[in-house]
């Protein structure tokens, strides 16, 4: 994220469902499971369109550490 005037940036008062909301790119595609957080399910599609280049692995790495830095 490109935060100029910014040196810190805390997302800890979103809840997962908003930090997902702000990964537009994931709406492009329909997980199985309906209340996915896409970092440790094994059928999620969007880990898989991770892998095959759909969605940019920088984004992907982005939002897991969005969601991990929470202590889900």
């Amino acid at each position: 994220m490109d935060t100029p005037g910014f040196s810190a940036l805390d997302f800890n008062h979103l809840l997962n469902e908003e930090i997902k909301a702000g990964f537009k790119e994931f709406n492009n595609f329909e997980c199985p499971y309906q209340d996915c957080l896409h970092i440790n399910e094994k059928e999620c599609l969007i880990k898989k369109e991770v892998q095959l280049g759909n969605i940019l692995p920088s984004r992907y790495q982005t939002y897991k550490n969005l969601i991990l830095k929470k202590g889900n």
